[in-house]
């Protein structure tokens, strides 16, 4: 067993008993266990009946408000349940059968409006916690010495079978070289955040402005999560905030008003961005809506929403002509769309062509 200073951060201590005749010690619960606010979320089921209500952020596209959390357990308890452990190494592996009862069952439950864009959400928050979740089951796999000692020291919300796989699985040399790439990755990130379990969807949500509601900005919302008490969590996040600030009122002293919001918020990915398309101090659910970036995510979207429609229509008996026609009219809707965005693209890109070779072409 790990010592208690190099304990990995992510590892489960496992609650253990022993049990007679097997010479193994398990958990006093064999379930895919409850998350944060599962028992609230059942406590209020039971006193108000129906499905409940949930928002998202319209800017960085998160979970928000009074439900949240349970909304977010909700997909997890649903993941665990329905996404393998064995057989699969990463969420792209799922398969969609899996992934469409994930969905299904999570819309059981709360108010949505079951149609592509939901399904998105409900599947990119699945996906990154089922990142998070092997992760941090390899996590406990390195805090134990041997076998023996992870054998005993079971997650209680995996079952018997699970565990000896990923304690195989973990052990391999094509596990350990990931792994070694990973927290080399990690070991390169210069900001930290101070939103503890809070999304920024939620943070932004909380510091919205009083009269008008409008949610920060990037370079105001940077300043909220990455510092705490007055104090810059790193140097790095104080360095960014400074940048794009002077950036920004050199741009304004240029042309002499002030920037929109959405100007300010170009100019802080400018000076953020990394060549990766990562949208900084947004949260892992936000697109953009004001750059060529974000129209290339957006059109990906499209035609991945088209992608599910078509394979959807495949699945139409040939009785159910009413429901075959609005899906193929549902996809024509969505190509048009593809369409239009990719003509925008491209006169774009004219554009510029031509004004920086002073339509010289």
């Amino acid at each position: 067993m790990a010592a208690q200073q190099n304990w990995p951060s992510h590892a489960r201590r496992a609650r253990i008993e022993e049990h007679e005749g097997n010479g193994l010690t398990e958990n006093i619960r064999n379930v895919r266990g409850v998350v944060k606010g599962h028992k609230a979320t059942k406590k209020w089921r039971a006193s108000k009946p129906g499905k409940l209500p949930i928002q998202f952020s319209m800017r960085l596209g998160g979970a928000i408000g009074v439900h949240r959390r349970s909304f977010i357990d909700e997909i997890v308890i649903q993941m665990r349940q329905h996404a393998p452990l064995i057989g699969v190494e990463t969420w792209s592996k799922v398969s969609n059968n899996n992934k469409k009862t994930i969905v299904e069952k999570v819309l059981d439950h709360w108010d949505l409006k079951d149609d592509e864009s939901t399904k998105q959400k409900i599947l990119k928050i699945a996906g990154q916690r089922y990142k998070t979740w092997r992760s941090n089951l390899a996590a406990t796999y390195r805090a134990y010495a041997t076998d023996e000692e992870r054998l005993k020291h079971k997650p209680e919300e995996l079952s018997m079978d699970d565990w000896k796989h990923l304690i195989y699985y973990f052990g391999t040399e094509k596990f350990k070289k990931k792994s070694e790439t990973n927290s080399a990755n990690r070991g390169k990130r210069k900001f930290n955040h101070s939103c503890g379990s809070k999304s920024f969807s939620q943070m932004s949500y909380e510091n919205r402005d009083k009269d008008t509601q409008e949610e920060p900005n990037d370079l105001n919302l940077w300043l909220i999560t990455h510092s705490k008490g007055g104090k810059w969590l790193d140097a790095a996040s104080k360095e960014l905030y400074e940048n794009v600030q002077l950036k920004i009122g050199e741009r304004e002293d240029a042309i002499g008003e002030l920037l929109s919001p959405d100007e300010q918020n170009q100019i802080f990915q400018d000076v953020a961005g990394d060549g990766s398309g990562y949208l900084h101090g947004r949260g892992y659910m936000a697109k953009s809506t004001n750059s060529d970036e974000g129209m290339n995510e957006q059109l990906k979207e499209c035609l991945e929403i088209n992608a599910n429609l078509t394979a959807r229509m495949e699945e139409v008996q040939e009785s159910n002509a009413e429901l075959r026609a609005e899906l193929a009219e549902e996809r024509a809707t969505r190509e048009r769309q593809v369409r239009s965005m990719e003509e925008s693209i491209s006169q774009r890109v004219r554009q510029e062509i031509m004004a920086a070779f002073g339509h010289k072409m």
